[in-house]
């Protein structure tokens, strides 16, 4: 769908129908919806885990000149991680698994410049940095049981929860393609990013992610107002 937008982008930009001006302030709200899953091992120890990630990003925007604007916005993000192991050892069979639960609300400051590329079709790139706080719940659960018909053993069984809360401090270079279709609508498509996150200041728990990979580009539209007088 993402690419299918971007073809529609370029086939679609005809005609100049929006123009940037000193003043003027844009509305935006974008996102994306990851899901996967993947699996590996062998029978006696095999592992499979799945992922599910919301990420919504409401914004507000004003143009310093006709390309230059700033602004600040939200990113709030909701993920889901199941996790299962099952581990056979001679003749115990032992299972784990763990569900992982995170949310984060992450206020950010963002500046970035808007290139006309083909009439109504812009090019922007942004810089966007955010500090919020990312909450974890995680609960595991345990089993194991010795197989085989000459076993007296009974099974057993443990689970543990815990939660954490982790300051989060976030900066990334987005670039965006954004298409207006009439004076003030518009649609946007985010490219990717190039990030540095850093979860933990006493450990300097930090990380650099480079991604440009069509999965998680973003879909979003974007409502322009002209300046109040």
């Amino acid at each position: 769908m993402k690419k299918l937008l971007l073809t529609f982008m370029l086939i679609g930009s005809t005609s100049l129908v929006a123009q940037m001006k000193t003043g003027d302030f844009i509305i935006s709200m974008d996102g994306n919806y990851i899901k996967n899953s993947s699996s590996f091992g062998v029978t006696q120890n095999a592992f499979t885990t799945s992922n599910n990630q919301l990420t919504l990003s409401p914004s507000i925007s004003i143009f310093a000149n006709k390309s230059l604007f700033m602004g600040i916005g939200a990113d709030l993000i909701w993920q889901k991680n199941d996790n299962t192991n099952t581990l056979l050892l001679s003749d115990y069979l032992q299972m784990e698994k763990m569900n992982i639960k995170s949310r984060a609300i992450v206020p950010y400051l963002f500046a970035g410049y808007y290139i006309p590329l083909i009439k109504n079709l812009y090019f922007n790139g942004n810089l966007k940095v955010g500090y919020g706080n990312l909450h974890t719940d995680t609960k595991s659960n345990l089993a194991g049981m010795t197989v085989g018909t000459s076993s007296s053993s009974y099974p057993t069984a443990s689970e543990s929860r815990f939660q954490n809360d982790t300051p989060f401090l976030g900066t990334a270079l987005n670039p965006e393609l954004v298409y207006f279709f009439s004076d003030k609508l518009g649609l946007s498509l985010g490219l990717g990013s190039i990030e540095y996150d850093m979860y933990d200041w006493k450990t300097e728990n930090s990380s650099v992610l480079v991604n440009f990979n069509p999965t998680y580009w973003r879909v979003g539209f974007k409502i322009k107002f002209p300046k109040v007088n």
